[in-house]
């Protein structure tokens, strides 16, 4: 039975063992386009998920591949999406290139095509493609499931609790006795996307690094492009 059209997936490829295996998850699930959303579609570490070799092992799959680099990646050429050093995800996702991506998912989403985002992190709390592309998504309606390498699901829902509990496991108590207004649960959200955003949004200093994209960066967790 096919699912919902509102829903959106994403998965990290380093949860899954191969393209081949990765492809048989999404066909279970009824996943007509995955959405690259990798600044750079290459892996030094992964080659067998580079741009090409899933273009083509999707296709075989009879799933539609894209890459929506320009709007959606992590590292982003224009400086005025950075504050404090690192690419700010409010300001991002306002912007017109932001918005000219979610109208491509949209229409695809209103063709019958079920897409997943996919970036390389397999934990998506780690990952902008939760942290930044999905939250717009879930706040316009979307339900938004991420798929985990046990082969279960998390969805939006589900990791902004998290968040919660990680950066404030004591904001009922902090709310009680702070001697002010209390902050809704809301405030409380916004304010763990803003930490996670500072944790894990690309640095501006690193744009002027050539060798980022010479070696496909990706850091032990995960790539950040």
């Amino acid at each position: 039975m096919n699912q919902p059209f509102s829903v959106l997936y994403t998965i990290g490829y380093t949860g899954c063992s191969s393209p081949e295996q990765m492809a048989q998850v999404l066909r279970e699930r009824h996943i007509r386009a995955l959405i690259d959303v990798r600044s750079v579609p290459y892996s030094a570490r992964f080659a067998n998920f580079d741009r090409e070799n899933l273009r083509r092992i999707m296709k075989e799959a009879g799933i539609a591949y894209g890459n929506l680099a320009r709007e959606f990646g992590a590292r982003q050429e224009n400086h005025s999406f950075y504050k404090n050093g690192r690419l700010d995800f409010d300001t991002f996702t306002q912007s017109e290139q932001f918005q000219i991506g979610m109208r491509k998912v949209e229409n695809g989403i209103r063709q019958g095509y079920a897409p997943v985002l996919m970036c390389a992190e397999k934990n998506p709390i780690q990952c902008h493609r939760a942290v930044m592309v999905a939250r717009p998504f879930r706040e316009a309606g979307y339900r938004v499931i991420h798929l985990l390498p046990d082969g279960g699901e998390k969805t939006q829902e589900t990791l902004e609790q998290e968040l919660l509990n990680q950066y404030f496991p004591d904001r009922e108590q902090m709310s009680l006795f702070d001697g002010g207004e209390s902050p809704d649960e809301g405030d409380w959200l916004r304010k763990a996307y803003a930490l996670q955003n500072d944790k894990i949004g690309f640095k501006e200093a690193d744009l002027n690094h050539d060798d980022l994209y010479n070696r496909f960066h990706e850091e032990d967790g995960g790539a950040v492009l």
